[in-house]
């Protein structure tokens, strides 16, 4: 495994706010970092410190409470809500993830019509911690901001017009989740992990690190590379969806 953190590239992407030139300096950046290893870094993203910290703190406090508490909020057929140790089995792998999820999206209302739609619907936000809605929701709307601001330099990576996914994502299902790894057990399995193996099956994913680290990518050449937390940085990946696009 490589060690070096600047196997994965870092972008500065606060030229997206600028003008037209330093979009596409950033896009030409975006696109040679998809290509070599298929993550990045994003510096200057937008989002205020002070967002993130109390999205962590809320994430915490959460996550702190027994399993029966937090089971009360248990993720539903929208997938919205929290999912526990042994509930989540990613396609390939062998066992099990060992982590714990909490996951929401874009709030509907509950109608006939959207009953009939994957995926849309009301979230799920636990009793025991009411804050929890309160605290995240900004950062949520930060990050969904700063995702479509990095789809339109990707738009024009691929040398299309820079709204071109705006008019696509009308609607977004864009999704959080807040993710708790507890340490491994005596008796996990040698190739169990917190999380699989995988590949993301939306277009975009905004991933926020804290120091813990044991995140890893696979680069095209099959090495994996350690993708080590960096101060006032997000993770960025391109998913299936994208792939497809």
């Amino acid at each position: 495994m490589k060690g070096a953190e600047n196997a994965i590239p870092i972008i500065d992407v606060g030229a997206l706010r600028g003008d037209a030139a330093d979009t596409e300096r950033v896009a030409r950046e975006i696109l040679a970092a998809t290509a070599d290893v298929g993550f990045f870094y994003v510096r200057n993203h937008g989002i205020d410190d002070g967002l993130i910290r109390r999205a962590v703190k809320a994430s915490a406090e959460f996550f702190d409470f027994p399993l029966a508490v937090k089971q009360q909020a248990a993720v539903n057929q929208l997938n919205r809500g929290f999912m526990g140790v042994g509930e989540c089995n990613l396609d390939g792998a062998s066992h099990h993830c060992l982590k714990e999820v909490f996951f929401w999206g874009p709030q509907a209302v509950q109608t006939s019509t959207a009953l009939d739609r994957p995926l849309v619907g009301a979230n799920v936000w636990p009793e025991c911690l009411p804050s929890l809605q309160t605290e995240i929701w900004p950062y949520y709307e930060a990050v969904m901001s700063c995702g479509h601001r990095l789809l339109s330099a990707i738009a024009v990576a691929m040398g299309l017009r820079p709204n071109f996914f705006k008019s696509r994502y009308r609607h977004s299902l864009g999704r959080g989740q807040l993710l708790h790894y507890p340490q491994h057990p005596a008796e996990a399995f040698t190739d169990q992990f917190g999380a699989a193996p995988h590949t993301d099956f939306g277009c975009i994913t905004l991933l926020w690190q804290d120091c813990s680290g044991g995140l890893e990518v696979r680069a095209p050449s099959g090495e994996w590379l350690a993708a080590k937390p960096i101060d006032d940085t997000l993770v960025v990946n391109n998913g299936d969806l994208l792939s497809r696009w």
